[in-house]
């Protein structure tokens, strides 16, 4: 999940460097820098829509996850405080270490 957070926030800057650079030579005359332009800008919607479904999709697959868990505890509360306890244990420990 980090590896896809990293990626659209690589994504987010590439983006906003973009739009600035776009902004930028939008005095620029010529048939091939308005060509170039209109790729640009047209490769830049697609990326920001793809941004939004990656991100869509996350929410998506967290609330799925949550849903689970939250099934998880309702069905089995006494194993669910018993895997809290364990993991609090374990956690306190390696912190105790450092």
């Amino acid at each position: 999940m980090a590896t896809r957070s990293r990626t659209a926030n690589h994504m987010r800057t590439f983006i906003a460097d973009t739009e600035e650079f776009l902004k930028e030579t939008a005095g620029q005359v010529g048939d091939k820098i308005q060509t170039i332009r209109a790729n640009i800008e047209e490769t830049l919607s697609d990326a920001k829509d793809k941004i939004l479904e990656l991100e869509h999709d996350a929410v998506k697959k967290m609330k799925k996850g949550a849903r689970m868990a939250d099934k998880f505890v309702h069905k089995n509360p006494w194993s669910s405080i018993g895997i809290a306890a364990a993991t609090g244990l374990i956690l306190g420990l390696i912190i105790r270490r450092r």
